[in-house]
């Protein structure tokens, strides 16, 4: 019963994701639209659950995908996993985007998309017409796990 109850929490992850271009944290889920009464009406332990599924969602869906900017994030996911986790928990929370340990790791985190902004660049130049669009994908996939992005003083 675990297994379907936990494929469907991900199935409704996965949904909210493609609809809000970003992965969810548990307290959107609480304010979900149609989900939010059984969301809201968990307990500390099952919130700790559900925010596992939602780790173990984000672990799956960078690691499945294989096209160019997929893998170069998912080399950064590889080399920097702590980075990444204590990141995507700041950015839970808007008001921590105001937060020096926010501007410290935002601006790690930038220094590494740079890098590999710069390699997909470079895979790129070639086909110069591709090279926005294909910078933009990689920047969706940033935003996707870190929604507050963009939130720099």
């Amino acid at each position: 019963m675990w297994e379907a109850y936990k494929e469907q929490v991900k199935n409704l992850i996965d949904n909210f994701a493609s609809s809000r271009e970003h992965v969810p944290f548990v307290w959107e889920l609480e304010e979900h639209p149609a989900f939010w009464p059984i969301f809201k009406s968990l307990n500390d332990n099952e919130k700790i659950a559900i925010n596992e599924i939602i780790k173990e969602y984000i672990t799956e869906s960078i690691t499945k995908l294989k096209t160019k900017w997929w893998l170069l994030f998912k080399r950064f996911f590889d080399n920097n996993a702590e980075l990444f986790w204590q990141f995507r928990s700041l950015n839970e929370d808007e008001q921590t985007s105001d937060t020096q340990e926010f501007q410290t790791l935002w601006k790690q985190i930038e220094n590494e998309m740079f890098k590999l902004e710069g390699i997909l660049t470079q895979a790129m130049l070639k086909r110069e017409q591709w090279l926005e669009k294909t910078v933009d994908a990689f920047y969706s996939i940033v935003y996707r796990y870190f929604p507050l992005f963009s939130h720099i003083e």
